[in-house]
This record gives C-alpha cells, structure tokens and sequence, in this order.
C-alpha cells in the first residue's frame, strides 16, 4: 500500500463497479473521497482526489534515498573502480579478528 493511503480513509472496489459508477465516482472524488480499486481482490489502482498534491517518486529519487539511507545506516560508501580493485576483505577480517584476540 501507498504511504500516503496510510493517513487517508478511502474506501476498496471492484474493477467492475468502478467502470459502471464513473459519474457517481467522479463527484465523491471531487467530494475528496480515495478509491482503491481492486481486480480479484488484488490493487490494480488508487484513485485519489487532486486536493491531496500526491507526490510519487521516480527510479532515479528512490535509488538515491535507498543510497543514502544505507550509507546513514551501516556506513557503506560506493567505492570506486580502483577502491574494488584493491580491496582485500580476507585481510580485513584477518585484521579484525587478530585486534579482537590479541588484546
């Protein structure tokens, strides 16, 4: 489900009543009322009012999001070509083990 349906009261329907509702569907929308519309019982499409300023992010926007959530949350840095190609994480844990078994 959309974030944004979490604070929203909107109302599930059938693909079939959507397409035979459309006029009384279009007034409660403009009424501020949200639709989920469901095929088979499985979402298919949100429907939700104008006044709501719906923001949805690109591919792009949530791979950088992704990016800096990680790096904030487990300190991974992107490495560059030359980084990977000296990169050695047998000698790093080698390191890590010999610092906490040798003190």
């Amino acid at each position: 489900m959309l974030n944004f349906l979490l604070n929203m009261e909107y109302k599930k329907i059938n693909l079939r009543k959507f397409r035979h509702n459309l006029t009384q569907l279009k007034d409660s929308l403009e009424a501020g009322q949200a639709y989920e519309v469901l095929e088979r019982g499985k979402p298919l499409a949100y429907f939700i009012p104008a006044k709501y300023n719906v923001k949805v992010d690109d591919e792009e926007e949530k791979q950088k999001r992704y990016e800096k959530a990680t790096k904030e949350l487990f300190g991974i840095v992107k490495m560059t070509e030359e980084e990977k190609k000296n990169f050695d994480p047998d000698a790093i844990y080698r390191k890590a083990m010999e610092e906490k078994h040798l003190r």
